[in-house]
């Protein structure tokens, strides 16, 4: 299926790809060099889950591919490394930033579900239910530039007191 945007150029090809139901940052390339320029690009999201993440820093994790499902395996698979950090917090769900150092499918998902917090609306690693996928691919620093996404209204009503206006702050210290 075309983008719109493939229609109206269709040379471009996606060059980063969002699990369904995810929002955020598309990119796509002309040429060979924005392919190659996206592998270096650092790509941070925003997750809705349910609890308190413990273990904040760096998560690495082996990932394998089960019946349409990945899974945290203790060898065979791809190495996945995220690392995680609370930005915020209220009695029900905590806002985490995830930030790829590695790009394997579910990644963020499998991280998060592993560490007994799954993000919320991911009805296939254990989220609670609701209207959508609370994952949301909220900034990308390509070629030295920040690229920042509008934050969804599901968000902001879910973490009022969260100051979004100033968030891109979480994405540029690491």
């Amino acid at each position: 299926m075309q983008s719109l945007i493939q229609i109206e150029f269709p040379e471009a090809r996606l060059l980063h790809r969002l699990d369904f139901g995810t929002s955020g940052i598309l990119v796509f390339g002309f040429s060979k060099t924005a392919q190659e320029l996206l592998t270096q690009a650092e790509k941070f999201y925003f997750c809705m889950v349910e609890g308190q993440l413990l273990k904040q820093g760096l998560v690495k994790f082996y990932l394998k591919d089960k019946r349409g499902k990945v899974q945290s395996v203790r060898s065979g698979g791809k190495v996945a490394i995220t690392e995680l950090n609370t930005v915020h917090f209220n009695s029900t769900y905590s806002l985490v930033r995830a930030r790829l150092i590695t790009g394997r499918r579910h990644q963020i998902r499998v991280s998060l579900a592993e560490a007994k917090c799954p993000i919320v609306g991911d009805y296939l690693y254990g989220g609670r239910p609701y209207d959508r996928l609370m994952l949301h691919a909220a900034a990308m620093i390509l070629d030295g530039r920040l690229l920042l996404s509008s934050i969804p209204n599901s968000f902001k009503k879910e973490f009022p007191e969260f100051d979004f206006s100033a968030y891109s702050c979480f994405f540029t210290d690491k």
